[in-house]
C-alpha cells in the first residue's frame, strides 16, 4: 500500500500500499469524501494541547528559586509534639497488561483504542498514539486517513509504502456498525491498493459478520482487493482490508473503525493468523482487566 507525498502536519504520514494517480505537483488524487477534516483537526488540537502543557511544565521548573534566608546564630527551636505526616508521593499508574506476551502495546488516543502488534524485531513499528496516515485531495485537505498507526515492513521497495498498516478512524453521522464496517473497508481496499499503471483496485466482499471481543461489540468486514497492473518486482497482486466497526465512546456519537490493511500474494505478506491475533487484542483504553496480571 502506497501513500503519496504532499505537505502535511508533522504527525501526518503515508500509509501502506498502492498510491493513487499523483497530481502533476506530486501529490495524491482525490479520495473518498468523508467527515474526517473535523476529526483530524480535533487530533491536531490534542497534539497542540500536549505541547502547551509541556512548555508550561518546563516554565514552572525553570522558575527562579526563592532567595535563601539569612543565617542566624540562634539555634533553631525543637519542634513541639509529633511532626505532621508528609504526603505520600503519588505512584505511577500500573502498566497496561499485554494480551500477547512479547508484543508491543499501541493505542489510538482520539478514539480510545488500545491494541497490540508483534515486536519490532519482526518488522513492526508503532508510529505513536496521535500519528496520522492518510490521503489528501487536490487542495491538500485530508479526506481518508487513520490515527494511532502501526506499520509492518515499511518501504519494501521504491514503489510501495509497506506490507501492512494498522490504525483507526471514525464516522460521526451514523451508528450503523454493519454498514460502516463494510463501506469503510471497501474504500480503503479500493484506494490503498491503487497503482499508477492500473488505477484503483477491484474489490469484493469476503464477509461481514457480528463482532464481539474484549467488551466491544459491532461488526467485522473483510474485503479482498485485486491490484491492477502491479509492478511484479515488488507490488503485490492483491490485498485484504479488515475493518472492525464499534460504537463511539459513551460521551460521543458515531462509529469507530479499527483497520488492518495488508498485502497478499507476496512472500513477506502477513499471515491471516497474525491479522486475527492483532484484532483479538483490540479493546478500549479503560478496559477492565480484572485479575489478569500486568
Amino acid at each position: 500500500m502506497n501513500w503519496p507525498g504532499n505537505q502535511r502536519p508533522d504527525n501526518w504520514g503515508h500509509p501502506q500500499g498502492g498510491a493513487p494517480t499523483p497530481r502533476a505537483s506530486g501529490g495524491p488524487g482525490p479520495m473518498m469524501v468523508a467527515l474526517l477534516a473535523i476529526v483530524f483537526a480535533a487530533v491536531l488540537v490534542i497534539a497542540v494541547t500536549v505541547v502547551v502543557i509541556s512548555l508550561r511544565g518546563n516554565a514552572q521548573q525553570a522558575a527562579a528559586p526563592a532567595a535563601p534566608a539569612e543565617e542566624s546564630s540562634e539555634p533553631e527551636p525543637e519542634p513541639a509534639g509529633e511532626p505532621e505526616p508528609t504526603q505520600e508521593p503519588s505512584s505511577p499508574p500500573p502498566p497496561v497488561p499485554l494480551m500477547q506476551e512479547g508484543w508491543q502495546l499501541a493505542s489510538v488516543t482520539k478514539w480510545g483504542f488500545v491494541y497490540e502488534i508483534p515486536p519490532s524485531d519482526d518488522g513492526w513499528v508503532f508510529d505513536g498514539p496521535t500519528h496520522l496516515r492518510g490521503y489528501e485531495d487536490d487542495d491538500g485537505q485530508p479526506v481518508l486517513g487513520m490515527g494511532g498507526t502501526s506499520l509492518y515492513k515499511e518501504n519494501p521497495c521504491e514503489t510501495w509504502g509497506s506490507r501492512a498498516d494498522v490504525g483507526a478512524q471514525a464516522v460521526t453521522d451514523t451508528d450503523d456498525t454493519e454498514e460502516m464496517a463494510r463501506n469503510v473497508a471497501l474504500k480503503w481496499a479500493e484506494y490503498a491498493f491503487e497503482t499508477e499503471a492500473g488505477g484503483r483496485a477491484a474489490t469484493s466482499v469476503r464477509s461481514v459478520e457480528a463482532f464481539s471481543s474484549n467488551d466491544l461489540t459491532g461488526h467485522h468486514a473483510v474485503i479482498d482487493a485485486t491490484v491492477q497492473q502491479p509492478d511484479a518486482d515488488c507490488q503485490p497482486p492483491g490485498g485484504v482490508v479488515h475493518a472492525v466497526a464499534v460504537p463511539a465512546d459513551q460521551d460521543d456519537t458515531g462509529v469507530r473503525v479499527f483497520l488492518v490493511i495488508a498485502d497478499t500474494g507476496v512472500d513477506d505478506a502477513l499471515t491471516e493468523e497474525t491479522i486475527d491475533t492483532v484484532i483479538s487484542t483490540l479493546r478500549d483504553n479503560d478496559y477492565d482487566y480484572g485479575d489478569q496480571p500486568a
